[in-house]
């Protein structure tokens, strides 16, 4: 096609944080799991339309757009030009530039106008109903994973014009921004790109977990599992952590490669004291989420035992901000002073309910 590739890679957007953070589950007031950071259900699609210009009267699809007219060459001309175009051939090959519209009509064999961008609105008091724009009622459906399209039909080739039009549709991954767009358009390459580091990643995953079983206690590789979100409970072996930790890095899901990046985002912690320490404070909350000590509620999370102090009781909407509370708490926390510090008031009642808690 002139101005179009032979084939489009479309790929979803980028949800991962580089801390793994948009990973997150999170325990509702009524049980609930809910999965944080995914835009639409796995396996659900999408559907996308051309935009509409923002006077509303015509239909943003890039057709307007000037090119050098292809058919005044008389081998492509006699390939393409069909029976709606034949008694218009003449004036076709007589310009020098004709608009991609014009070009799209002819190798389609469609009527001239067919891809026109004006909307035909109906009349309060019009007998004969006019049909909407063709591109009113054109969309494309995309799913949770690489979509290709091909620009040798009809439909594959406005599909990608719509990919282009679409503000929810990156032009490139260094333009992608995830919070502006659903998905980007790659290179026909980036599917072996995203092979290779998918494989990278999972080597580097699996030499991390072997590592933690040879140099960590069974509470270490609990801790990284409850912040995973993999295992609940309280009386669970090493063993079972360890098969769970290991079916999580080698699940394959369309979701892999976050997997492994937010495994390796959490088991890093352990590298160092600062890590270790913020290890610790997202295991506290997640056994509190998990024992229902806090929940979240219109977005807030809740301390439920805390309801007479109100800082306590209602502890913001950024679980981060919990994990550096109680950071700072530990700091200056004394198990032989029976004060109000936030730390020692979480852990005893962690304890209470048979979770193993350190310090």
């Amino acid at each position: 096609m002139i101005f179009l590739p032979k084939r489009m890679f479309v790929y979803p957007a980028p949800r991962q944080s580089a801390q793994g953070r948009g990973n997150y589950s999170y325990v509702t007031t009524d049980g609930t799991q809910i999965p944080a950071g995914r835009t639409f259900a796995k396996k659900a699609t999408k559907s996308y339309m051309f935009p509409s210009t923002p006077d509303n009267t015509k239909i943003s699809t890039g057709l307007s757009e000037q090119i050098e007219n292809p058919f005044k060459n008389k081998e492509f001309a006699d390939k393409y030009i069909g029976n709606q175009w034949t008694d218009k051939a003449e004036e076709l090959q007589s310009k020098d530039y004709i608009s991609k519209q014009t070009f799209l009509e002819v190798v389609h064999n469609r009527p001239a106008g067919t891809y026109t961008d004006e909307k035909k609105v109906k009349e309060a008091f019009d007998i004969e109903a006019k049909e909407n724009n063709f591109f009113e009622r054109f969309s494309v459906s995309l799913v949770d994973d690489t979509n290709i399209f091909t620009s040798d039909d009809p439909e594959g080739a406005l599909a990608m014009m719509l990919m282009y039009q679409n503000p929810k549709i990156a032009n490139s991954k260094d333009t992608c921004n995830s919070s502006l767009h659903d998905f980007y358009i790659g290179q026909e390459h980036q599917a072996l790109i995203e092979k290779s580091n998918k494989r990278e990643k999972a080597g580097r995953a699996v030499a991390k977990l072997q590592h933690l079983k040879e140099n960590y206690d069974g509470f270490a590789l609990y801790k990284v599992a409850i912040v995973l979100g993999i295992v609940k409970g309280t009386r669970i072996s090493e063993r079972v952590v360890i098969d769970r930790l290991e079916d999580y890095i080698w699940t394959q899901s369309k979701d892999f490669t976050d997997k492994l990046d937010r495994f390796m985002s959490i088991a890093s912690l352990l590298d160092d004291d600062t890590g270790i320490r913020e290890l610790n404070m997202r295991y506290l909350v997640k056994q509190a989420m998990n024992t229902h000590t806090i929940t979240i509620s219109g977005g807030s999370f809740i301390w439920h035992s805390q309801k007479n102090i109100p800082n306590l009781y209602n502890l913001g909407r950024k679980e981060e901000m919990i994990w550096n509370m109680l950071s700072q708490e530990y700091i200056k926390y004394n198990p032989e002073i029976d004060d109000d510090n936030i730390y020692g008031k979480l852990i005893n009642e962690l304890r209470i309910k048979d979770i193993k808690v350190e310090g």
